[in-house]
């Protein structure tokens, strides 16, 4: 379902007690002449009930008013994380420890206001949520000005224990009873003995594996997915007509999966549609990382939801670094929007002036004024304006590459990194991150190899057949049924590019000693050994030297042909005929081997098993080429990443911006440069 009929192009304005008051009506004008369409409020329940049924409203309807003088769109956000002192000391509201000492509310970088962070598994929580939501929903629902609800800023399960009271502790049995049924079926699936469903411990420490994986796949998912359901379904009783959306901190496919967590696919169906936080720049400082990671985040979001908005782009960081760059910011922009982003919302107008958060973010200054950035703002703003029927209508080109997205499988890999004390749950120090590590060095390896990559999530596997070649980072928790629409696949023509570790575990967490797609690969893993960062260990691909990371194992072969051997002679990558297709199982991981060290050997192996599998059209070496279709032709986004001026051969109907044709015909693209082109069928 489409919900606009063009890109939102907006900004996150206010979130008490900044910006003042004074400041507002100069900056809704300035968000005039910059382009930007829509503006966010945020409205924190401490802010706006300051005791129990005492509303106060005087700033939402002002900046109300405010923007339908000036013709502004509004997004409005609740912040329902800053809880009243109320809610505490009368509702019993205070987040718990699994240690049993509390988790005291308090001021937050984002949640200054304070009464951070109540536990939203106590009923008696949720029924006065639900009725800040309903009291804010019917007194705006009617303004003209607002065009979309979101009921919760970034969300994601954290710290690691969550919160253990004896509100949380109820709703985890009865998540557990739900899931099993029986407390038979429960202990015969984890080989357990427990007397009965009321009696289960809550998660402690990670060394049993099965328990703190499933309770933070619970944590991650289920649970998360509740408290957007809620503050949706208020929403939805009042207004019957505008969509509801949430955002994700980052998303699952950034994050660290072991103690700051959402599992994106299970969340995002509480809600309209999904979207996530962007701060690719500020985040990792280079160029590379620029490059990869915001299109790549944008695909895999667009996996999840083909509405999906980038809801929080960080123009700059701030907070005492060095200033983001114009060209860093336009090149995140345009990636963002080339890759299917249905909206774009910057964090925020002004740069922060308080907490934690003080000199953070913000397009202008902390005093309205332009920053070097501003005016990429005001530039990508008009180009939107003036095109917006035709990047409405435009769509990334569909890959011939996907990749399997698994989330049980990124947090298992997470949960096998933790550390070694007994009583204490947190990371290994030198965890190695691995399922995600593999996500993103094989992304980097298809983009630097001019492929395009979507994304599907391994519960849509289905979806597979639409795709010629398939990669499946560290499969460890996939079911049979899931192998079995896999097996299909290949023998339908497809090629399975399984990653090292593939059916390693069971669904309830223990390592698995059965074969590999037991009728089609006679082959068993019978040594698995970690190769620690010390070692570094190589072996031969392509002619190419390449490093073993992060495990090695061995497979003991039957039917298999070994394309490449460990230097022992033991196989260390085998491939099988299946059907009309091809399945290639690594002893090692290509993903996290490309991304850590970037060896050619590995590009050459892949490029024996990509086939015809299209590539994006080849403008040049230091040309990365984004493709969208349109009902009447072709949108092609052509990113200089060189140091120099690009010529470029391209023949064209319409240059939409970035470009120049110079006297010889050819498109100039200036270093560091975005242009855009429509080719027409």
């Amino acid at each position: 379902m489409k919900y606009f009929d063009d890109i939102i192009y907006g900004t996150q304005y206010y979130r008490a007690p900044t910006p003042l008051e004074s400041e507002w009506e100069p900056d809704i004008i300035k968000m005039g002449e910059l382009g930007i369409e829509a503006m966010q409020i945020r409205v924190q329940w401490r802010q706006n009930e300051r005791g129990e049924d005492n509303y106060y409203f005087d700033d939402v309807d002002k900046l109300f008013d405010l923007a339908e003088k000036h013709n502004k769109k509004v997004v409005f956000k609740f912040l329902l994380e800053t809880a009243p002192q109320y809610i505490y000391d009368k509702y019993d509201g205070t987040r718990m420890n699994p240690d049993g000492t509390p988790i005291v509310p308090t001021s937050h970088g984002a949640f200054y206001v304070g009464g951070w962070l109540p536990c939203f598994d106590n009923e008696m929580v949720i029924e006065r949520a639900k009725k800040f939501v309903r009291v804010f929903a019917e007194r705006y629902y009617k303004r003209s000005s607002l065009i979309l609800w979101n009921v919760w800023n970034e969300a994601r399960s954290r710290p690691v224990g969550d919160c253990a009271c004896k509100h949380c502790q109820k709703r985890w049995r009865e998540y557990l009873k739900e899931q099993y049924q029986t407390i038979e079926n429960f202990n015969a699936f984890f080989g357990l003995a427990e007397a009965d469903f009321e009696s289960i411990p809550y998660s402690g420490v990670p060394h049993g594996y099965w328990d703190f994986y499933t309770y933070r796949k619970w944590r991650a998912g289920e649970a998360l997915h509740d408290k957007l359901k809620f503050v949706y379904d208020e929403i939805r009783k009042v207004d019957k007509e505008r969509p509801i959306m949430s955002h994700v901190g980052f998303a699952a496919i950034f994050q660290n999966g072991f103690d700051d967590n959402s599992d994106d696919y299970t969340v995002s169906k509480a809600v309209d549609f999904y979207g996530t936080s962007c701060f690719i720049t500020s985040a990792f400082h280079t160029e590379e990382q620029i490059k990869i990671y915001t299109p790549m985040l944008c695909d895999y979001l667009r996996g999840i939801d083909e509405n999906f908005f980038v809801h929080e782009v960080y123009a700059d960081w701030g907070a005492w670094y060095d200033a983001e760059k114009p060209e860093a910011l336009k090149y995140m922009l345009w990636s963002i929007i080339s890759h299917g982003a249905k909206g774009l919302m910057y964090w925020q107008m002004r740069a922060e002036r308080l907490g934690l958060e003080n000199n953070l973010a913000g397009f202008v200054n902390m005093d309205g004024t332009d920053k070097p950035i501003t005016k990429v703002v005001g530039e990508v703003g008009k180009i939107l304006a003036d095109n917006k029927e035709l990047f409405a209508a435009s769509a990334p080109k569909k890959a011939d590459v996907v990749f399997v997205y698994d989330f049980d499988s990124m947090l298992m890999s997470a949960v096998e990194d933790h550390g070694d004390e007994l009583f204490v749950a947190e990371k290994h120090p030198n965890a190695v991150n691995y399922y995600n590590t593999a996500v993103h060095g094989m992304y980097k390896l298809m983009m630097e190899e001019g492929y395009r990559v979507d994304f599907i999530d391994s519960r849509d596997i289905e979806k597979i057949a639409e795709y010629k070649v398939a990669y499946v980072p560290y499969g460890a928790m996939l079911d049979r049924q899931a192998e079995q629409t896999l097996k299909s696949f290949a023998e339908n023509g497809g090629t399975l590019l399984l990653d090292e570790g593939f059916g390693l575990r069971q669904k309830n967490t223990w390592l698995t000693n059965r074969v590999l797609f037991t009728d089609l690969i006679d082959a068993r893993w019978h040594n698995r050994v970690r190769d620690f960062k010390h070692r570094n260990e190589t072996f031969t691909v392509e002619g190419e030297r390449v490093t073993i990371k992060p495990y090695r194992t061995d497979y003991e072969v039957g039917n298999a042909d070994v394309l490449a051997t460990f230097d022992d002679g033991m196989p260390a990558i085998v491939s099988v005929t299946a059907g009309k297709g091809k399945i290639v199982l690594f002893g090692t991981s290509i993903g996290y081997s490309y991304g850590e060290f970037g060896e050619k050997g590995w590009k050459k192996l892949v490029g024996h098993f990509l086939g015809d599998a299209h590539r994006m059209e080849n403008y040049g070496k230091e040309i990365i080429t984004t493709i969208n279709e349109t009902p009447d032709g072709e949108l092609h986004y052509l990113f200089n990443t060189g140091k120099a001026d690009a010529y470029i051969d391209c023949t064209f109907d319409r240059i939409i911006f970035g470009a120049a044709l110079s006297d010889n015909g050819k498109l100039l693209v200036k270093a560091g440069d975005v242009a855009c082109v429509y080719i027409q069928k």
